[in-house]
């Protein structure tokens, strides 16, 4: 009997300790391969609109990351409106908010038409991001093609009739001289300068009180088959050359002309859709996904202003400008995902310009509102109090900086500027920690001082999180920081998540937000491979939904990430549902403007198909039964991975990563017995049950399939039905 239970050990302990295993040498081939029409796939992520917009929120969008453009019909007048946008047009008032100003709306150009607009259709050509505008009218057809231009801040709108219809007549009206603040009580008023309009265009400045312009430059190209309206908009502060560039903007696209123009334009996009790649078998999701990776495209350039300074589509909807808050935080978190590191660069320039060659972080949060304020304005910040510094909200942003430093893997980046940074953030926090009976306690303030809390478990989570990372971060770079001890000893004795019921308690200040969970997503330093942790996980997730799930602008993206986080894909799934079918409108952005916005919901589609935390790739976690056919290419990892995979009839064919810095590859598979394929003999250990570490060098891939399946390493766009869910139908 004991030989036979010392048997049976002995083989738990064989199957328990990693085991190595040669990856199969085939010569080098092609990596995987899309096999793809991008065209065709992209059109049925149209939106297409049967009968004309009325409003802003149902209106096409497009956009450059400065300059904005809706197209809808005017519901009093038989008229077309061209409403602008500029996402730098403020009031530069010193009062105005922490960041010195709130976006001003600039204008509509308005295109009326000689016969009564009897009816109309319009399709939002994602793929080369231009709006097709039709309108039949008692005298015949107009035909539009409007786009804002990718590089260049130039609105281009070429018009061709047919019929009786001739040109229509376009007119300029410039926003109200008085603007309403959204945030106050009161109106900031502007003074209006100049108005000029000639037969082939005009000159529209205006300007806040508080000095800089805002100009508005028009052309009207007239040719024999068509005209074409180019329109830009610039600002200028402190300074009053907004004119000057608009001239300057003019010079160079009519250099250019309409056709390479729009060439340019197309290949912008065109190279931006094809960083990666999702086909999902569900429709609607699909369409949603390729909604919002338009929305990034069209919201956000590597040399823009970053949206740290106001929403997504604050040039479209003119909302208030904002530092750091939920929203903001969801935004920038598909852009790692999706391969578009290069999107990130504001945020880390906004972020990473406070400290200095040596790492010099003195008062680096005041610094940052300062530099985001001047950034805007040029104008000083007033002082800021240290109560009035909600801390967590810089650790989150660190937490930001942390997950775009691992989708790249730049050390520099992360020895002279977010390792400094996240220590004085964490040292903040520490300075606020109390003792007591052996346990380390925090006291945080909110609110602008006026309140106080202890121990609420947002503040606890960014606190742990910020400890663990430091301690990740001087170990990679070999600092022998003397606050190792000290970091180390605060994990051990900082005070647990405070729990009630078995279920993570909500925030006082803030109980409507899942700030009390984030922990378990995005910080993940509470998981699920953790058994022990999984009861708690689930019942708080299961909790803060069943409480305000019914309540206004419940944030149904965050709820997708916590239970693709808990791996329940199919409630994710449901999640994702409730969002786009209550809170999306049909341009495919959401009404529920404080906690939702749509690039968050990109985010929980990438949850559900791939995972990297703690080191660890993770293919597949959260799929719903629901989709059984699934694609994606070259979606990028913690790692600075690429990778690809694909799914038929609910199995996984095939995998394959491709390591562009050099880390070890960690990869959690969905299937057992994996083979293998590398150009080079490698040894790959198995670390758990189908996990395992890969040591392919910079540069190499590893194909990865079941044993006796014969992939074709190809991705392929997914069967899905009908499309075109967006748009406004009959």
């Amino acid at each position: 009997m004991k030989k036979i239970t010392f048997v049976i050990k002995l083989c738990l302990l064989i199957v328990l300790l990693p085991q190595t295993i040669k990856g199969q040498v085939l010569p080098e081939r092609e990596k995987t391969t899309l096999a793809l029409n991008w065209e065709l796939f992209m059109n049925r992520q149209n939106m297409v609109w049967e009968v004309l917009p009325t409003t802003r929120n149902e209106a096409p969008f497009m956009g450059n990351g400065k300059l904005g453009l809706l197209i809808y019909k005017d519901p009093q007048n038989n008229a077309l409106l061209f409403a602008t946008g500029h996402a730098e047009a403020t009031n530069h008032l010193k009062d105005a908010s922490i960041l010195g100003g709130e976006l001003l709306p600039t204008g509509n150009f308005i295109l009326t038409p000689k016969g009564k607009i009897l009816r109309g259709h319009m399709t939002l050509d994602l793929w080369n991001a231009e709006t097709t505008t039709e309108i039949w009218t008692d005298q015949g057809r107009i035909n539009i093609i409007s786009f804002v231009h990718a590089d260049d801040q130039m609105i281009i709108n070429r018009i061709t009739t047919e019929g009786n219809e001739p040109q229509p007549e376009w007119t300029w009206k410039p926003a109200s001289n008085e603007q309403k603040s959204q945030s106050r009580k009161r109106r900031y008023k502007r003074r209006f300068v100049r108005s000029n309009t000639y037969p082939e265009g005009g000159i529209s400045t205006f300007k806040s009180n508080s000095g800089g312009e805002t100009a508005a430059l028009w052309y009207l190209s007239r040719q024999k088959e068509n005209n074409t309206l180019y329109i830009t908009i610039n600002h200028a502060y402190p300074d009053t050359l907004a004119t000057e560039l608009g001239k300057n903007e003019f010079r160079m696209i009519l250099r250019k002309g309409y056709k390479r123009a729009r060439n340019s334009h197309r290949n912008w996009w065109h190279n931006f859709y094809s960083a990666s790649f999702v086909s999902l078998p569900d429709a609607v999701v699909e369409n949603f996904y390729w909604a919002q990776m338009y929305k990034m495209g069209s919201s956000m350039r590597e040399d823009g202003i970053g949206i740290i300074h106001g929403e997504p589509y604050a040039i479209y909807k003119q909302w208030p400008n904002r530092l750091w808050n939920f929203n903001v935080h969801s935004i920038y978190i598909p852009i790692n995902g999706t391969n578009h590191n290069e999107l990130a660069l504001p945020l880390e320039k906004a972020f990473y310009d406070t400290t200095g060659e040596n790492g010099d972080t003195t008062s680096t949060w005041k610094k940052i509102l300062t530099r985001l304020s001047r950034k805007n304005n040029n104008i000083q910040s007033p002082v800021i109090n240290e109560k009035e510094i909600e801390n967590g909200q810089l650790v989150w942003a660190c937490q930001n900086l942390w997950t775009i430093y691992r989708h790249k893997m730049d050390d520099n980046l992360l020895r002279y500027k977010l390792y400094p940074l996240l220590r004085e953030a964490t040292n903040r926090y520490i300075n606020q920690l109390h003792e007591s009976d052996g346990t380390y306690h925090l006291t945080t303030f909110y609110h602008r001082g006026k309140d106080t809390v202890t121990d609420n478990n947002f503040d606890l989570a960014m606190l742990r999180w910020g400890c663990q990372t430091m301690l990740s971060m001087s170990r990679r770079l070999q600092i022998e920081d003397p606050q190792i001890t000290l970091w180390q000893r605060i994990l051990k004795r900082l005070t647990p998540l405070n729990t009630q019921h078995g279920i993570l308690t909500p925030d006082l200040i803030h109980p409507e937000l899942p700030l009390h969970l984030l922990s378990i997503y995005p910080l993940y330093t509470l998981n699920v491979e953790v058994k022990e942790n999984r009861p708690l996980i689930r019942k708080s997730i299961t909790d803060w939904i069943k409480k305000n799930e019914c309540t206004n602008n419940f944030p149904f993206v965050t709820a997708a990430s916590l239970y693709a986080t808990e791996r329940n894909g199919n409630k994710a799934l449901e999640q994702l549902h409730k969002m786009i079918h209550n809170q999306v409108e049909c341009n495919s952005t959401t009404n529920a403007d404080d906690y939702t916005p749509g690039l968050a919901g990109a985010q929980a589609i990438l949850n559900m198909l791939i995972q990297s935390w703690n080191g660890i790739i993770r293919v597949f976690p959260a799929i719903s039964d629901k989709w059984q056919d699934i694609a994606f290419y070259h979606l990028r990892t913690e790692g600075a991975f690429l990778v690809s995979a694909k799914k038929e009839k609910g199995q996984t064919t095939f995998v394959e990563v491709t390591n562009t810095a050099g880390e070890l590859c960690t990869i959690e598979l969905d299937f057992d017995n994996p083979v293998f394929d590398t150009s080079r003999r490698i040894r790959i250990t198995r670390i758990g049950k189908r996990t395992y570490n890969i040591p392919i060098r910079k540069g190499e891939s590893v194909r990865i399939y079941p044993q006796k399946s014969h992939p074709d390493f190809e991705i392929r766009s997914v069967k899905n039905g009908a499309g075109n869910f967006f748009g406004k139908k009959r």
